[in-house]
């Protein structure tokens, strides 16, 4: 709210030129005279050049990023497309930032709050590990995922990661958390697994997450309604974004449905 009141005309290009298509929902586009007006009001922003209308391997683990930073109020994420031909819009802007030719694309910069001089610069094969390490290593932002709940992320990391918040301390607050939502609110599914999670680790300890992470994946190798295919790969990135479960591969790639039968009535 604080940010509609100051700059107003900046969430209203945000709105316009989010989500176009060829671009990652939940960026914006970029050309010099936005990129001017934007990116320094932001504590942090990340920034991809590369050719218009990107696709393709690097493209996919971006969108991947870009849902993780999606909850996150002080980051914004931004794409600029550089036209090799025609008008060649955006050429300017490459050269400004010294990525003029394809061959340095693509390319994602990070950026702190009151400058147009980039923090950070990564170049080389894009995957979602090695983006996530690159921002991780040079910024603050709040890691969260598009079914996660960022104010349940930062009690799950406060008790397992950080170690300065006991168990029964992280399923108070979840429960008052919990308690503090309208019926209505579409979370309320997903921070009752998060409670009930929650209350393995206090019974468990770390361990607990590893033996749901285990179910879960029994649960994806079994041959499943669509529905619940979607609510348990949902499950997973919580398990893996938020509690830190084990479940790399099942980011990176399409479970293959299975054909074990038991368990099903666990969703």
């Amino acid at each position: 709210m604080i940010l509609a009141r100051t700059f107003p005309s900046i969430l209203l290009l945000c709105s316009i030129r989010s989500g176009q298509a060829g671009y990652a929902k939940g960026s914006i586009q970029l050309d010099m005279s936005t990129f001017k007006k934007i990116i320094p009001h932001f504590p942090c922003a990340i920034v991809k050049v590369d050719k218009d209308y990107p696709h393709g391997r690097n493209q996919t683990q971006f969108e991947k990023l870009v849902g993780l930073l999606s909850q996150d109020k002080h980051t914004i994420v931004a794409e600029i497309g550089v036209q090799e031909f025609g008008e060649k819009e955006n050429t300017d802007l490459a050269e400004f930032l010294n990525v003029p030719r394809k061959e340095h694309w693509p390319v994602l910069f990070i950026f702190a709050r009151d400058t147009m001089s980039w923090a950070a610069k990564y170049q080389g094969f894009f995957s979602l590990n090695r983006l996530r390490n690159f921002v991780n290593q040079n910024s603050e932002v709040q890691w969260s995922c598009p079914a996660c709940i960022l104010e349940l992320d930062r009690l799950v990391k406060a008790h397992l990661f950080d170690r300065t918040l006991l168990a029964e301390q992280m399923v108070l607050q979840t429960k008052i958390f919990i308690a503090s939502l309208p019926r209505t609110d579409k979370r309320s599914t997903t921070a009752d697994y998060y409670l009930k999670l929650m209350e393995r680790i206090l019974d468990l300890g770390q361990p607990a997450v590893a033996k749901e992470s285990q179910r879960v994946v029994r649960l994806l190798q079994m041959k499943l309604p669509k529905a619940k295919k979607v609510l348990l790969k949902e499950r997973v990135d919580i398990l893996y974004y938020s509690f830190g479960g084990n479940l790399w591969s099942f980011q990176e790639e399409e479970i293959a449905d299975g054909s074990a039968q038991d368990e099903r009535d666990e969703l």
